[in-house]
């Protein structure tokens, strides 16, 4: 248990009713290849001026979005993709359905077996890809 773990522990009102929600643990892994890939992707396009509208783009594209409407005007909100926010098997099908939106919209003359191993060739510690995630934005 680590301190952090041992300190929620101890702010817990024993002898009351509490009510505990389990989650499946992400994948950190999976988390920074998609960031990698997101990263890589934003430095290709010149459509999206910030690494923030762009995954929201991507977000909206693969239907990760609520639609809010107030007297007439459409507000878009997009979900988080945190730890504490979308566990691991939502996240695994959020991923493979970006791997196809990549071949069907950002890549099209790309296969979706090419793409994955282009994507799985990123290495998301190291910078190699080109791009590295600083913040909410991307940076050379």
């Amino acid at each position: 248990m680590e301190a952090q773990d041992a300190e929620a522990y101890e702010s817990l009102p024993f002898g009351k009713p509490i009510r505990i929600k389990a989650t499946v643990a992400r994948s950190n892994p999976r988390n920074r290849w998609f960031h990698a890939c997101l990263g890589m992707l934003f430095g290709m396009q010149e459509t999206w001026p910030t690494a923030t509208l762009f995954r929201n783009a991507i977000k909206r594209a693969l239907g990760l979005v609520e639609v809010h409407t107030v007297k007439g005007v459409d507000y878009y909100e997009y979900p988080s993709l945190a730890f504490n926010k979308m566990e691991e098997p939502d996240f695994i099908q959020f991923c493979d359905r970006f791997v196809k939106l990549v071949c069907e919209r950002i890549i099209p003359q790309m296969d979706e077996q090419s793409a994955r191993a282009m994507l799985d060739l990123l290495d998301a510690d190291s910078g190699k890809q080109g791009q590295r995630r600083v913040g909410n934005n991307y940076a050379a």
